[in-house]
């Protein structure tokens, strides 16, 4: 009886649905139906991991594209870009490191035991739309530096620290214009600077 009116909704009316369900209650079956319901749109079907899209690929109808966020986050920057993208998720990695090593030896070695803390911080910072302050005049940052280190991170960084993540922050977004990114630059970037997504009429 839900299923019919999940279906009855989603065929007479334009408005946003929200569908409620707990694990086992046939989701994908029923996000199948819609899409059944309705051969004559063009559907995007947006999944949180690639198996979850492959199987969605393989039983939707073909008036529906099947892909995850970053799948679709990818393709979007690299249209923006004009060019291929390569992947490197070691990227902050290396970026964090390089900055270390220009500190003198005596600041390094008080580092290394928070060098987790801070790339786990530059990771968090891009999952949440945090572009540095005055460093991307185009980019539309969803938290200023204040929110960023007072406010979403849970770890009080020394002014040293906040440095060396605000830069290596802004280092790897540079980067990323250059073509290279990692699995949170292809959210982030398309988020945050103009980017041309290809519109659907209906996206479930």
């Amino acid at each position: 009886a839900e299923q019919l009116l999940i279906i009855e909704a989603a065929t007479t009316t334009t408005d946003n649905l929200l569908i409620s369900a707990l694990a086992g209650a046939a989701k994908t079956s029923t996000l199948v139906l819609i899409a059944e319901a309705l051969r004559k749109t063009t559907i995007l079907c947006i999944s949180f991991n690639k198996k979850i899209a492959d199987e969605m690929r393989s039983r939707l109808p073909g008036n529906c594209t099947s892909m995850t966020l970053n799948s679709m986050g990818h393709r979007v920057w690299a249209d923006t870009l004009g060019t291929r993208l390569t992947l490197n998720t070691k990227k902050n990695y290396e970026i964090l490191t390089a900055l270390m090593d220009q500190l003198e030896p005596v600041d390094r070695e008080d580092l290394f035991e928070s060098f987790g803390d801070m790339l786990k911080a530059i990771e968090s910072g891009k999952t949440a739309g945090y572009i540095p302050d005055g460093r991307f005049p185009k980019a539309k940052s969803l938290m200023s530096d204040y929110e960023f280190f007072e406010e979403w991170l849970d770890i009080d960084f020394t002014d040293l620290q906040r440095h060396l993540i605000l830069e290596a922050t802004a280092q790897s977004i540079s980067r990323a214009h250059e073509g290279i990114i990692d699995f949170n630059d292809q959210i982030l970037l398309p988020t945050c600077f103009p980017s041309s997504f290809p519109q659907y009429p209906l996206v479930l």
